[in-house]
């Protein structure tokens, strides 16, 4: 989140496969799957719906409240290649 002095945590917890990620938003970002502060925003559900919602083509599997939106608000900017099917 360039220019932004916020700082959070946001823990992504997808299942079927299992996934865990935790995302430290400060500068610079840190992703791993390591253990995370105890404060920190938690998404869970299954990993295919969350993968759709953090790429805005679905709603989120469990409500993110709207003082954390932030969080992933910066996604919004971001550019997903389109793989065309073989």
């Amino acid at each position: 989140m360039r220019g932004s002095t916020r700082t959070g945590t946001l823990v992504i917890d997808g299942s079927d496969p299992d996934v865990r990620v935790v995302v430290e938003v400060a500068d610079p970002v840190v992703v791993h799957n390591e253990a995370a502060p105890d404060d920190a925003v938690h998404l869970t559900g299954p990993s295919v719906a969350l993968v759709e919602a953090l790429s805005f083509r679905a709603p989120f599997p469990t409500e993110l409240a709207e003082d954390d939106r932030w969080l992933v608000g910066g996604l919004a900017a971001t550019e997903f290649d389109q793989v065309e099917p073989s």
